[in-house]
């Protein structure tokens, strides 16, 4: 007997067939997806860090310049302390990536632990070093760090 066509099991075995492959590409596309905005975060952050002594080195405003770190986002700030109400503030969100533990990413030069960095005008270097750990949510096997040294330079 001659039969033309598909049967029922055939076409559900292929659904099921291709369901489980988009579910590993999905699943793979996000995981490179995190990656993706992790190193961009990073190097943004770093930039950032830069940037802030950039401008103390130029003495802008005729003071020191620091980033101030919270989970979701940091701050660029002028003057000796972080002022969370300045106006002059400027605020860079980290679409989705996390530092983790802000509080403790730099010393603040007497013992302590705390989630500024300032550089001297000037000069350009700073008594808070640390490390800034960045991490992608669900995925905090990966992680990126940027190391702030007391020369100002920034890894």
């Amino acid at each position: 007997m001659n039969k033309k066509g598909v049967t029922l099991v055939e076409i559900i075995f292929t659904i099921v067939l291709v369901l489980i492959v988009s579910s590993f590409s999905f699943a793979s596309y996000r995981i490179w997806q995190k990656r993706v905005s992790l190193n961009n975060t990073t190097q943004e952050m770093s930039s950032g860090l830069m940037r802030a002594q950039q401008l103390a080195t130029a003495a802008a405003n005729n003071t020191d310049w620091g980033v101030h770190l919270e989970v979701d986002r940091y701050v660029i700030f002028s003057g000796t302390f972080y002022n969370e109400i300045d106006p002059d503030n400027i605020i860079k969100d980290l679409g989705g990536i996390e530092i983790q533990n802000p509080n403790d990413s730099f010393t603040d030069g007497s013992g302590g632990r705390i989630p500024d960095v300032l550089f001297y005008k000037f000069s350009g270097q700073t008594a808070n070093t640390g490390t800034i750990h960045l991490i992608a949510p669900l995925e905090s096997s990966d992680g990126k760090t940027i190391e702030v040294k007391s020369s100002g330079q920034i890894d």
